[in-house]
């Protein structure tokens, strides 16, 4: 009996740790989306070019994306067409140095300027697509398949 009291009162001394895994599973979602096609009601031939201007924060090349979508997003809303076909793009950056009378310091700032172009349109409608939409799903896919085939090309001069 005195035996067990030991062992218990030993044991009882030791500190315990309890330790938990955690493991997450990414939950896998999908979304089934019924083709859309937009009709066009017309585009003009005649191209608009627009500078939009971005001012106030530092932006990098990563950030050319996410600025030509806001400098698109802001011609459309600015012109008042639905779409502008065939954009280009160019970005430049633009520094202004001034000095006040009252003020010794050189202030700056920079101003980020993307220069959009293209030519505007405007929807007809928008429907769901049919069989008879289906030739252009060669169009939509094209750069799957380029991708593809690079891929495949790529694969086969490893291998060889």
């Amino acid at each position: 009996m005195a035996l067990t009291l030991v062992a218990v009162g030993l044991s009882s001394c030791k500190s315990w740790h309890d330790v938990t895994t955690v493991r997450t599973a990414e939950a896998e979602t999908g979304l089934l989306v019924q083709p859309m096609v937009i009709e066009l009601d017309s585009v003009s031939t005649q191209m608009i070019v627009d500078t939009i201007r971005f001012t106030g924060k530092t932006y990098y090349d990563e950030d050319k994306p996410i600025l030509y979508s806001e400098a698109m997003a802001r011609c459309i809303q600015k012109h008042g067409f639905d779409l502008l076909v065939s954009p280009s793009y160019q970005m430049y950056c633009e520094t202004v140095y001034s000095n006040s009378n009252y003020s010794p310091d050189i202030t700056s700032s920079t101003s980020y300027n993307v220069v959009i172009s293209g030519y505007p349109a405007y929807f007809k409608r928008i429907r769901p697509a049919t069989p008879e939409d289906g030739w252009m799903i060669p169009f939509y896919n094209r750069t799957a398949s380029i991708e593809m085939n690079s891929i495949q090309q790529s694969t086969q001069s490893i291998t060889k």
